[in-house]
C-alpha cells in the first residue's frame, strides 16, 4: 500500500512531462502492475524486462544529461542562461531488493542509471525487510546499495525499533513511542528514520482494510485510470511483463 501509494500521489502531483516513475517488481502478480497505465510508469515484472528497462533508462538519462549540460553551458552577453530548463526527473522504485541483487548485469546497469542521473536529481526507493536490505548491504559490489544506507533514509512497518537500528540509520526508538503507535502499525503507519530521528508518516489506503482481493484490485484499476484519463492513456494490459 505504501509503494503504491507513493507512486499514485508522485502521478497526481506531477505531469509525465516533469517525472518518469521506473517500477520493478519481480514478485509475481505484485499489485504494482496495476500501476503501468499510468503515463508515468515504466513498469518491469521480470528479469528480462529489467534488463531491457534499465538499459533504456539509462539512454535516456545520458541524452537529458547532455541536454543538460548544452543548456548549463548557454551564455547570454557573457552572462548565465537564465531560462535554464529543468530536466525531467527519474524516480525508481526496486521492489524486492534481495531478489533484485541476485542478477549481476541488473546491479551494474542500476548503478549505472544512478551515475548517470546524479545531476539530474533521480531518486531511488529500495523496498524489502529490513533483514533482507542488510543482507544485501553487506556486499560490497553494490554501491546503490551502499549509497543508499550511507545516505538515505530508511522506513520499516515492523513493531521492533531494532529494524532501524539493523539499517543503521537511526537508533532504537524509545519504548514509550513504540507502544504508543503499536496498535495502529499496519493500518496506515509506519516508522520513518529521517535525520536521525525516528518519526511517524501515515499513508491511505484504496477502500476499506477489509475488502475481498477483487475488489480491492478493481478500485485500484480505477483509480490508475483516473489519473491517466487526461492524458489519453487507454488502460493496460496488467499481466504483461
Amino acid at each position: 500500500d505504501f509503494l503504491l501509494n507513493l507512486c499514485l500521489s508522485t502521478a497526481v502531483s506531477l505531469a509525465p512531462t516533469q517525472i518518469e516513475i521506473v517500477v520493478i517488481s519481480l514478485k509475481s502478480s505484485t499489485p504494482l502492475r496495476f500501476l503501468r497505465s499510468l503515463p508515468h510508469v515504466q513498469f518491469a515484472g521480470n528479469y528480462t524486462g529489467a534488463k531491457k528497462l534499465l538499459a533504456d533508462v539509462q539512454a535516456a538519462l545520458q541524452t537529458r544529461a547532455s541536454e543538460q549540460k548544452a543548456f548549463d553551458d548557454i551564455t547570454l552577453d557573457g552572462r548565465a542562461d537564465i531560462t535554464r530548463i529543468a530536466p525531467k526527473r527519474t524516480l525508481i522504485l526496486i521492489d524486492d531488493v534481495q531478489q533484485f541483487s541476485h542478477y549481476d548485469d541488473l546491479n551494474t546497469l542500476l548503478d549505472r542509471c544512478l551515475e548517470t542521473g546524479k545531476e539530474l536529481e533521480i531518486r531511488l526507493f529500495l523496498a524489502d525487510t529490513s533483514m533482507n536490505i542488510n543482507q544485501a548491504r553487506l556486499n560490497s559490489q553494490l554501491k546503490y546499495i551502499r549509497s543508499a544506507t550511507t545516505f538515505g533514509n530508511g522506513l520499516t512497518f515492523s513493531l521492533e525499533g531494532d529494524d532501524l537500528t539493523l539499517l543503521k540509520l537511526t537508533g532504537k526508538l524509545s519504548n514509550p513511542q513504540l507502544t504508543y503507535h503499536r496498535p495502529l502499525m499496519g493500518r496506515g503507519r509506519a516508522l520513518l528514520s529521517l535525520d536521525g530521528r525516528a518519526r511517524i508518516v501515515q499513508f491511505g489506503r484504496v477502500g476499506p482494510s477489509q475488502q475481498p482481493p477483487a475488489q480491492y484490485e478493481h478500485n485500484l484499476r480505477q483509480l490508475v485510470q483516473t489519473i491517466a484519463e487526461p492524458y489519453g492513456v487507454k488502460e493496460a494490459n496488467v499481466d504483461e511483463t
